[in-house]
């Protein structure tokens, strides 16, 4: 799930994503929580506010909603 929306993701912004990921499974499939990185502080990553999103995909991986951080 990880890869499908990191290829989501890529494809909508036309570059590479720098995110943490976490994964939830729901009955209808997943729920996927991208955290975009902002930059590193002594080779740790900083996140920023607002900056995440939530991808809900059905468990062949296909996109069903896109929710932007606010």
């Amino acid at each position: 799930m990880i890869e499908a929306a990191r290829r989501y993701l890529e494809a909508r912004d036309g570059k590479p994503v720098d995110a943490r990921y976490s994964v939830t499974r729901t009955k209808e499939g997943y729920n996927v929580l991208v955290e975009f990185v902002g930059g590193y502080e002594n080779g740790r990553p900083l996140f920023y506010p607002g900056g995440h999103c939530i991808l809900v995909l059905r468990r062949d991986g296909s996109v069903v909603r896109y929710m932007p951080g606010e």
